[in-house]
């Protein structure tokens, strides 16, 4: 039996790529400042540290699980806003992850196997959301491990709601059902990039 998808779910690659860690400063296209890469890797005490979970718990409560130390990634950015024009409201951003793995960040077919088990997740549980979700793998340079490889955004845009309150909610869970997918992964014996 069929239902229909109140998601899009969906996976590219990006040309291009960026050293990581990366310095911020630097004004972004929505105005907002790029704050930097800080590596959270097993320091979850210092997620409230990060300027863009000031005001967003659901993406606080992101980065503190997936830098957990026992997961198998890593964070390298995030950012998210509000958007309230005459549709109504949404939620837009994204959150960036690695493999923290020296030679698994560097295959770009482990990172397709993450997005079918999390674009199968989203089709098991029946996802009702009403999102995008576009996938980028974007290739890194990984300075400080010595080793290249790949991180992978996932920009998320919420569709319009009736209350910021809904749409807000709609985003919140979004990032739980990515962050418990990425989190269910194993992240033992791996050759760390952090």
């Amino acid at each position: 039996m069929k239902f229909p998808k109140s998601y899009d779910c969906y996976l590219e690659f990006t040309p291009g790529g960026k050293g990581v860690p990366y310095n911020g400063g630097d004004p972004r296209s929505d105005g907002e400042t790029n704050h930097g890469f800080r590596s959270l890797k097993g320091r979850t005490d210092q997620v409230s540290q990060i300027p863009e979970v000031h005001d967003d718990p659901a993406l606080a409560r992101f980065l503190t699980l997936v830098n957990a130390s026992e997961t198998a990634f890593f964070t390298v950015g995030c950012v998210s806003g509000k958007v309230a024009d005459e549709h109504g409201f949404r939620m837009s951003g994204y959150v960036e992850f690695c493999i923290n793995d020296k030679v698994l960040a560097a295959d770009a077919v482990n990172y397709f196997k993450l997005f079918w088990h999390f674009s199968q997740a989203l089709s098991a549980a029946r996802f009702a959301e009403r999102v995008a979700l576009h996938w980028q793998l974007l290739g890194a340079l990984f300075l400080e491990a010595r080793t290249d490889g790949m991180t992978c955004p996932v920009i998320i845009n919420t569709h319009y709601h009736n209350s910021e309150e809904s749409a807000y909610s709609c985003w919140a869970n979004t990032l739980d059902f990515l962050a418990t997918c990425l989190v269910e992964q194993s992240g033992s014996r791996l050759d760390r990039i952090y």
